[in-house]
């Protein structure tokens, strides 16, 4: 069971990588586009592990891996504008239930993937948690949040077929080639961002964007954030990309934990809600998450 704690460990770094974006969204770096630019240059990190197996490919798998990391920055892009917009725990697990349903279909179509019942019955009890956690039980702003809903479940299709896409790389290349080459996709897509003027002026005119702490705050989540990337995409490399998608479950507890712990110095940055009834309806979406993680346990 290597894939089920390494992708813990991933799903844990990215719960503090998202709770960090979703505080320099909403004082410090109000322009995403920023923030998926920088995302997609320190991607290029990843060249590290060229001295442990990376190796010219085909046309074909270079075009693939473009592909997919292309879909990693607009992913990008569409969650971190529907991050800034609302609740962090929220648009977490709309982004997370949306691409979970997705990856299931496309990898029983593409991938070929069977699950067993118990792997079915797991992966349900997964993503129904996940929606639990996400459902506002005091009707607040229901049309304000449509804008952030529809941003998420758009950032959830592409960050799909970009596990779907990585999967099938994995399947067909080293996992260092499956891990860098895709790096280079992002790089590229992310310099497309610069089209836009006031990204352009944010970053290289003196924009007041970003301070010298903010900075490091940012490289810190994102550190976590390529630990986080590195773990999970070793184990999709080992295992169902459907169930190891599906332990995003985990993921969500570890964010509402965290804005738990956080809510008294960043209120109004991370604008969850905390009424008994609140917690109460997510303490039962993390049991039945802990269920789910159980039954594939067992």
């Amino acid at each position: 069971m290597l894939w089920l704690w390494t992708s813990f460990v991933g799903y844990f770094f990215n719960a503090v990588s998202s709770v960090i974006n979703k505080i320099l969204l909403g004082r410090s770096m109000p322009n995403p586009r920023i923030y998926a630019f920088l995302v997609g240059v320190l991607g290029l990190s990843g060249f590290i592990l060229a001295p442990w197996g990376w190796s010219l490919i085909s046309g074909y798998w270079m075009l693939i891996s473009l592909v997919t990391g292309a879909c990693f920055i607009i992913a990008l892009l569409l969650f971190f504008t529907a991050l800034r917009k609302d609740e962090a725990s929220q648009m977490v697990t709309l982004v997370g239930a949306t691409q979970a349903i997705i990856i299931f279909v496309l990898a029983f179509i593409f991938l070929g993937e069977r699950l067993s019942g118990w792997q079915i019955a797991a992966f349900l009890l997964l993503v129904l948690g996940g929606i639990f956690i996400s459902i506002d039980p005091t009707g607040r702003g229901k049309s304000g949040q449509s804008g952030g809903v529809i941003l998420a479940l758009s950032a959830g299709i592409f960050f799909a077929l970009f596990y779907i896409l990585t999967k099938y790389i994995f399947n067909n290349l080293s996992f260092v080639d499956g891990f860098i080459w895709p790096r280079l996709g992002s790089f590229i897509a992310a310099l497309f961002l610069l089209f836009d003027v006031e990204t352009r002026k944010n970053l290289f005119s003196g924009g007041q964007e970003m301070t010298a702490k903010v900075y490091l705050i940012f490289l810190g989540g994102q550190i976590l954030g390529a630990l986080s990337f590195v773990f999970i995409n070793y184990a999709i490399s080992l295992a169902s990309v459907t169930l190891v998608n599906a332990l995003q479950g985990a993921q969500y507890a570890f964010v509402f934990i965290l804005a738990l712990l956080l809510m008294s110095r960043f209120t109004n940055l991370l604008k969850e809600q905390m009424a008994p009834r609140v917690i109460l309806q997510r303490v039962i979406a993390i049991v039945i998450i802990g269920v789910g993680i159980a039954i594939i346990n067992f």
